[in-house]
C-alpha cells in the first residue's frame, strides 16, 4: 500500500498517526498516537452505540439516560455527587435533573442529614426506564461478545478495565 500524500503520516479525527512500531509509551514515542486513534475510535464506537439504544428510547436523550444511570449510583449524595460520577459541570446536572425530575423519573428530596442539601432517587418509572434501557445494552453488547474468540474474551475485559483505571487516572490529573 503506497504511502499517504502527506508524508508517510495519516490523519485520523483529531489525532494525527504515524506508522509505528511497538514499543514504548511516552507522548511523542513510536505507538502513541495509533493507541490515541484507536481509544478514539473505541470512545466514538461507544457513543453512537450509546445513541442506538436512546433511539428506542424516544422520550430521553443520551445524556439524560447516563444521568439516569449516575443518579442510581450516587443519588443519596445529591448533585454534586452526579455531576462528578458524568464528568460535567454542577450547573449541567442541575439543569439535567431537573428535566428529569419533570418527566417522573427522579425525585428530589431534601438530605435528612444536610436541610441545605438535597438527595436524588428513581421513581418506579425510573427504574424502569433504566432497566429497559440495560436490557437494550446487554443485547448490543451480547452481539460483540458473540462475534470474539474465546482468546479474545479472556483477553478483552481484564485489557477495558486497565484502559478504564488509565483514563479515570488521567481524567483525575489536573
Amino acid at each position: 500500500m503506497p504511502a499517504p500524500a502527506t508524508g508517510g503520516r495519516r490523519q485520523c479525527g483529531i489525532i494525527e498517526t504515524v506508522p509505528t512500531k511497538r514499543g514504548s509509551a511516552a507522548p511523542g514515542e513510536p505507538g502513541v498516537d495509533e493507541f490515541a486513534a484507536a481509544l478514539i475510535a473505541l470512545i466514538q464506537a461507544a457513543r453512537r452505540t450509546r445513541g442506538r439504544v436512546q433511539s428506542q428510547l424516544s422520550d430521553l436523550s443520551a445524556a439524560q439516560l447516563v444521568a439516569l444511570d449516575a443518579i442510581a449510583q450516587t443519588g443519596l449524595k445529591g448533585v454534586g455527587a452526579v455531576a462528578a460520577t458524568i464528568g460535567v459541570a454542577q450547573p449541567t446536572a442541575t439543569r439535567t435533573v431537573r428535566t428529569l425530575v419533570s418527566r417522573g423519573l427522579v425525585v428530589r428530596a431534601v438530605d435528612p442529614s444536610d436541610a441545605r442539601g438535597s438527595v436524588l432517587r428513581l421513581t418506579e418509572r425510573g427504574e424502569q426506564t433504566l432497566q429497559h434501557a440495560g436490557g437494550l445494552f446487554r443485547d448490543l453488547l451480547g452481539q460483540a461478545w458473540s462475534d470474539m474468540s474465546g482468546t479474545e474474551r479472556d483477553s478483552c475485559i481484564p485489557l477495558l478495565r486497565r484502559l478504564t483505571d488509565l483514563l479515570d487516572r488521567l481524567s483525575a490529573t489536573p
